[in-house]
């Protein structure tokens, strides 16, 4: 950052807030749908943006969708995840475990 500013990593702290807006935006997306069945075709819908970010290596991207579909409030939706094909919840299951830390982030170094 700039002599004096109080933001050292100006770049990076941007990067974090967009990481957040849009997996917030993602969440509220989900969650502003009033029956189970609105709130699965935006489900299958983030899940098929987020299949082909990471196809195309935006993992940065998808980890942003993978991010929101594993936040408490869209994981607690037993009904609408009942309507998601076995597969689509595979796709989110593989790279939620791409992300995963353990061993210094083996599995997303791997992928790269």
């Amino acid at each position: 950052g700039q002599p004096g500013s109080n933001n050292p990593v100006p770049n990076l702290t941007a990067m974090t807030s967009w990481f957040n807006q849009v997996t917030y935006w993602a969440v509220l997306t989900v969650l502003s749908e009033p029956t189970s069945a609105a709130r699965a075709l935006v489900v299958k819908q983030l899940i098929h943006i987020a299949f082909h970010c990471f196809a195309r290596r935006n993992y940065y991207g998808a980890f942003e969708l993978a991010i929101a579909l594993d936040n408490s409030a869209v994981r607690r939706l037993h009904q609408t995840w009942q309507l998601i094909p076995p597969l689509m919840k595979d796709i989110v299951a593989r790279m939620l475990q791409v992300l995963q830390s353990r061993k210094n982030f083996r599995t997303y170094r791997e992928s790269v």
